[in-house]
């Protein structure tokens, strides 16, 4: 039973129990004796049971079908394919705010941050089988400090936290003059890795772990641009891969192609170059920037997911202007149509060998980065400038976005779309396949797409 058929009962109950009986019409039943008040009470219990019945069916239908009830799950943590509800609802400890909160890419397990930022804990998600709209927390870990940032490895397997050992709360003793940062490891099965105390920073919210799983990429206390370090997945072991370089230009990491070689940029005043290295540090190839751009950084602004194409959005500043988009394929800079160089204001998505974007004419386009080709698919959104649009993404096959203060969901293959109940503005990340998560003040919200479709379309 979920939450609101179980407030719902409790409700018809105290409206049973406070439903006043004229005094007169007790008089008539004291005179028709105790068998014609059993008869009354009877008729009343019967008609609240019809009440309640149809009201826990309509709400059954609004928190998603299922599509095979008796399956089941052998893997309490994670969703069942095989039984979705529509929106699943995970209350915080009131210490803890969800829009602190980091939920892993498996949709499995939660990291929260204390308000205080006094602390950073790991909980699993315990779902009913079958599920329901309402799951519960199990705290697995803890990490103590004054907590920086939060990130999950890509495989769900970890969750990396940034912290101060030193620091005491708002009301413990000074701190060091400088924040000293560590990284912790908080493993799914509660063990907790203290990383060594050269690093203290990491990609923020996913950590950008290498294909085989791995290693991810780490910055010491001096600057994040200054060489590029990789720390193992084991929490132990590092090593420079580009050391600090002899002359005035920076380097930083960037992210991995798909036969696992890392990415790192070298720019120049007047040039930039992407440089493709193993482990050992061995160039395999590199790209220069197009020289129109000059000394700009190269940044991926979408890729493919098994990372055999990127889109790269290059720009320069602290604001990071936007100078324009180029395809990076099998270690070659290719350009991309006009249409979609308009479009990035609206999101571009990967999915296979297609980039989807918005045309001009609100009509969602798929082009394939490998033939060139586009075409048309069913869904469209405003083309009306005035709507407010803003774009979430594509999620599996369906694209999510908004308008003015309003979330809409579309079915690409369909052209179908609904609203999405999304707080505005929304503070959103996407999850593996067709699943998106709201963080809210005291709660987090986990919407599955495909569900929510069949349920409100």
């Amino acid at each position: 039973m979920n939450y609101e058929e179980r407030e719902l009962k409790a409700r018809v109950r105290a409206l049973i129990d406070e439903r006043r009986v004229p005094a007169r019409r007790l008089r008539r039943a004291r005179a028709r004796g105790s068998l014609g008040l059993l008869l009354s009470v009877g008729v009343l219990v019967v008609v609240v049971a019809v009440v309640v019945g149809t009201l826990l069916q309509t709400l059954t239908q609004l928190s998603g079908p299922t599509e095979n009830p008796s399956a089941t799950s052998t893997n309490p943590s994670s969703i069942s394919a095989t039984s979705v509800v529509a929106a699943e609802r995970i209350e915080l400890p009131p210490d803890f705010s969800g829009r602190l909160a980091l939920v892993s890419p498996d949709a499995g397990f939660v990291g929260a941050i204390a308000r205080d930022r006094s602390s950073a804990v790991l909980f699993r998600i315990d779902r009913k089988d079958p599920p329901t709209d309402l799951s519960q927390l199990v705290q697995v870990a803890q990490v103590r400090g004054q907590i920086g940032q939060l990130a999950w490895l890509e495989d769900s397997s970890a969750l990396l936290v940034q912290f101060d050992p030193s620091a005491r709360g708002p009301t413990g003793a000074s701190k060091p003059p400088r924040t000293v940062f560590r990284v912790a490891f908080m493993e799914i099965s509660g063990r907790v890795i203290i990383a060594p105390d050269d690093v203290e920073s990491f990609t923020a919210r996913r950590a950008g772990l290498s294909p085989d799983g791995q290693w991810i990429s780490v910055h010491g206390g001096d600057c994040s641009c200054s060489y590029v370090r990789l720390l193992a997945r084991n929490g132990v072991d590092e090593k420079t891969v580009v050391p600090a370089p002899s002359q005035t230009y920076g380097v930083d990491f960037v992210g991995w192609d798909k036969a696992g070689l890392l990415l790192y940029q070298q720019i120049w005043p007047d040039h930039s170059t992407l440089f493709a290295i193993d482990l050992n540090g061995t160039v395999r190839y590199s790209v220069p920037a197009p020289r129109e751009f000059g000394g700009t950084g190269w940044g991926i602004f979408v890729a493919s997911p098994d990372r055999s194409w990127h889109l790269i959005q290059f720009g320069r500043g602290i604001g990071y202007s936007n100078d324009g988009y180029r395809l990076l394929i099998d270690g070659q800079l290719r350009t991309v149509p006009a249409a979609i160089e308009e479009a990035w204001q609206y999101g571009l998505s990967a999915s296979g060998n297609e980039l989807t974007y918005r045309g001009a004419d609100g009509a969602m386009r798929a082009y394939d980065v490998r033939t060139g080709a586009t075409r048309t698919l069913a869904l469209r959104v405003p083309a009306d400038p005035t709507v407010g649009l803003s774009t979430i993404g594509v999620l599996d096959r369906f694209f999510v976005w908004m308008q003015l203060i309003h979330t809409f969901v579309g079915n690409l293959d369909s052209g179908i779309s609904v609203e999405l109940p999304l707080q505005s503005p929304p503070n959103v990340d996407r999850l593996d396949g067709a699943r998106l998560v709201e963080y809210r003040d005291d709660s987090i919200a986990i919407f599955d797409l495909a569900a929510w479709m069949r349920t409100f379309r």
